[in-house]
């Protein structure tokens, strides 16, 4: 799945090696530490293979239980929605290319705290929707804005069955 995503972005695949029953090493492209928001994007992807996504669609995301619990990885894709996230998925080597004076999008240096809160892609969603202003990050926002949206050139995580 996750290779699929970065086919799309034309980087090379991650290689995974199993060292043992509870450790996976993943080494994977730069393009995923370039910024912030891919950095995010990469170990939410890593997440939701572990989690076999690509089993899944959109109605049936609601299934994937783990211990007793829905994990917080499919509410960010159900809030963000599918067709959102997968058109995301579609444009992180584009988004890699965004111009930011600093990693995190923003055009001020700013703390680690606040980079790591303010940088992931529940954040953008809702600075792009509209629902929070953050002048640090805007040209960014503005820079990936149309990458937030509803008509996804592939079906990472699939509409129907």
């Amino acid at each position: 799945w996750i290779h699929a995503i970065e086919a799309q972005n034309n980087v090379d695949p991650c290689k995974v090696h199993d060292i043992d029953e509870t450790v996976v090493v993943l080494i994977a492209s730069k393009l995923w530490i370039q910024k912030c928001l891919l950095t995010n994007i990469f170990t939410l992807m890593v997440k939701l293979a572990a989690l076999d996504i690509s089993k899944h669609t959109k109605n049936t995301l609601n299934t994937i239980i783990v211990q007793e619990y829905v994990p917080s990885e499919i509410q960010y894709v159900k809030t963000i929605t599918v067709p959102v996230f997968n058109s995301i998925l579609g444009n992180c080597s584009t988004i890699a290319e965004v111009p930011s004076k600093y990693v995190d999008g923003a055009c001020e240096l700013r703390q680690s705290g606040t980079v790591h809160a303010f940088s992931g892609i529940m954040y953008f969603n809702r600075c792009v929707e509209g629902i929070r202003q953050d002048p640090t990050i805007a040209d960014f926002v503005a820079g990936i804005k149309s990458f937030f949206k509803l008509k996804p050139a592939v079906e990472f995580i699939k509409s129907t069955a």
